[in-house]
Protein backbone atom coordinates (compact mmCIF):
# COMPACT_ATOMS: atom_id res chain seq x y z
CA UNK A 1 0.00 0.00 0.00
CA UNK A 2 1.53 3.32 -1.14
CA UNK A 3 1.95 6.43 1.18
CA UNK A 4 -1.08 8.44 -0.41
CA UNK A 5 -3.68 4.99 0.25
CA UNK A 6 -2.61 5.27 3.97
CA UNK A 7 -2.86 9.31 4.39
CA UNK A 8 -6.18 8.89 2.45
CA UNK A 9 -7.05 6.12 4.76
CA UNK A 10 -6.41 7.76 7.72
CA UNK A 11 -7.41 11.60 6.68
CA UNK A 12 -10.76 11.06 8.79
CA UNK A 13 -8.44 10.57 11.56
CA UNK A 14 -6.71 13.74 11.39
CA UNK A 15 -7.02 17.49 12.61
CA UNK A 16 -6.28 20.90 11.27
CA UNK A 17 -3.17 20.60 13.63
CA UNK A 18 -2.03 17.31 12.09
CA UNK A 19 -1.99 18.80 8.38
CA UNK A 20 -0.09 21.50 9.38
CA UNK A 21 2.20 19.90 10.73
CA UNK A 22 2.34 17.37 7.77
CA UNK A 23 2.84 20.77 5.98
CA UNK A 24 5.67 22.28 8.39
CA UNK A 25 7.58 18.82 7.62
CA UNK A 26 7.02 18.52 4.13
CA UNK A 27 8.54 22.44 3.55
CA UNK A 28 11.14 21.91 6.04
CA UNK A 29 12.38 18.70 3.96
CA UNK A 30 13.21 21.15 1.21
CA UNK A 31 16.25 22.09 3.56
CA UNK A 32 16.84 18.54 5.46
CA UNK A 33 16.50 15.27 4.86
CA UNK A 34 15.63 14.77 8.49
CA UNK A 35 13.39 18.05 9.85
CA UNK A 36 14.82 18.63 13.01
CA UNK A 37 12.14 19.16 16.06
CA UNK A 38 12.95 22.79 16.66
CA UNK A 39 12.12 23.45 12.59
CA UNK A 40 8.91 21.61 12.83
CA UNK A 41 7.79 23.66 15.66
CA UNK A 42 8.72 27.04 14.11
CA UNK A 43 6.90 25.90 10.44
CA UNK A 44 3.45 24.66 12.49
CA UNK A 45 3.56 27.87 15.21
CA UNK A 46 2.35 24.77 17.96
CA UNK A 47 3.39 24.94 21.48
CA UNK A 48 6.06 22.42 22.17
CA UNK A 49 3.61 19.58 24.14
CA UNK A 50 0.76 19.87 21.40
CA UNK A 51 3.34 19.40 18.51
CA UNK A 52 5.32 16.27 20.58
CA UNK A 53 1.35 14.59 21.15
CA UNK A 54 0.44 15.17 17.33
CA UNK A 55 4.12 13.88 16.42
CA UNK A 56 3.58 10.69 17.85
CA UNK A 57 0.08 10.67 16.99
CA UNK A 58 1.80 10.63 12.92
CA UNK A 59 4.31 8.55 13.84
CA UNK A 60 1.83 5.95 15.18
CA UNK A 61 0.13 6.26 11.61
CA UNK A 62 2.97 5.94 9.85
CA UNK A 63 2.87 8.78 8.06
CA UNK A 64 6.06 10.20 9.44
CA UNK A 65 8.93 8.46 10.27
CA UNK A 66 10.75 9.59 13.79
CA UNK A 67 14.47 9.69 14.39
CA UNK A 68 16.29 10.11 17.53
CA UNK A 69 19.85 10.73 17.30
CA UNK A 70 21.63 12.92 16.58
CA UNK A 71 19.09 15.15 16.45
CA UNK A 72 15.34 14.70 17.09
CA UNK A 73 14.00 14.78 13.36
CA UNK A 74 10.99 13.98 11.26
CA UNK A 75 10.21 13.03 7.45
CA UNK A 76 7.25 12.41 5.72
CA UNK A 77 6.42 8.83 4.87
CA UNK A 78 6.53 8.10 1.00
CA UNK A 79 6.97 4.45 1.13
Amino acid sequence: MSSAEKAAEKITEMENYDLRILNAIEIGMIQHEMVPFEEVKKYSRLNESELEWRLRKLNELELVFRQGEPYLGFMMNYT
